[in-house]
């Protein structure tokens, strides 16, 4: 190749970028027919591959177009972002199920520079739910806490729908961290008021207290059974607290007076 043709192919590459991500379908078929190699990565490979970048503008069509060219879905920019990634943060499950067909590496990470997020954590982080299940349901690690918060403590901090966090924690995904890996993801939900994740947590929760519990339901039938039989409401529980904290942090008036 001489240095007169380099630029020319540069450009045609770029151009296939923009094609994609603009979903520029026409453009897209003339480009791969004059030979544009479909995994060319723009902006010196910041910006991506054509896959990538019709992946997070969630052109299906095009997506499968150029897997069909050879493009190659574990490509990555220089920020360790591949197509599943791009998709993830924008919410596209219809991508996130095609580009798993063709063998999308499912818990790649992005570059500790970006924290080094799997997709499952960029769809979660970004709130959408139906991209995180179909990242669940193709086999994504939902127990991942090498860095950063949970798949889980992401479900919870971003509000997720309940069947979510249930997909979750049906799927693996550990309800009590290692030591020092994070925060207590039951007590975090308290805090933050997530009433939806509450009830899950607490139907996969084996080791809490029953006072604790009853405490956190709001259930005082439960709690003046369980003091009639005997149970310490100053014990401390698996997840470091007490049932009349419990029930003040999540406004159980009654269940607090039975506790005083």
């Amino acid at each position: 190749m001489t240095e007169e043709q380099q630029p020319g192919l540069e450009a045609r590459g770029e151009a296939l970028v923009h094609a994609a991500r603009e979903g520029d379908a026409n453009a897209v078929e003339r480009l791969l027919a004059e030979g544009v190699d479909a995994n060319h990565l723009a902006g010196q490979g910041w910006d991506g591959s054509p896959l990538q970048a019709a992946a997070g503008a969630g052109y299906a069509t095009i997506v499968a177009r150029l897997l069909g060219a050879g493009a190659d879905p574990a490509v990555a920019d220089r920020l360790g972002t591949t197509p599943l990634h791009a998709a993830a943060y924008e919410g596209h499950a219809a991508v996130i199920r095609i580009l798993l067909a063709h063998g999308a590496p499912i818990d790649a990470r992005t570059s500790p520079e970006t924290q080094s997020l799997t997709p499952l954590m960029r769809a979660l982080s970004g709130g959408h739910g139906e991209a995180a299940l179909a990242l669940i349901e193709g086999g994504a690690d939902v127990a991942a806490t090498e860095s950063g918060p949970s798949p889980l403590a992401l479900a919870i901090r971003h509000a997720a729908d309940p069947a979510l966090v249930e997909a979750l924690l049906s799927h693996g995904a550990p309800l009590y961290l290692p030591e020092g890996t994070g925060a207590d993801l039951l007590r975090w939900a308290v805090e933050i008021a997530n009433a939806g994740a509450i009830p899950v947590l607490l139907a996969h929760d084996d080791r809490i207290d029953p006072l604790s519990r009853a405490a956190l339901e709001g259930d005082p039938g439960a709690v003046e059974a369980l003091l009639a039989g005997g149970a310490n409401p100053n014990q401390q529980d698996s997840h470091g607290g007490y049932p009349l904290a419990w029930a003040a942090a999540r406004g159980h008036e009654a269940v607090v007076e039975l506790l005083l």
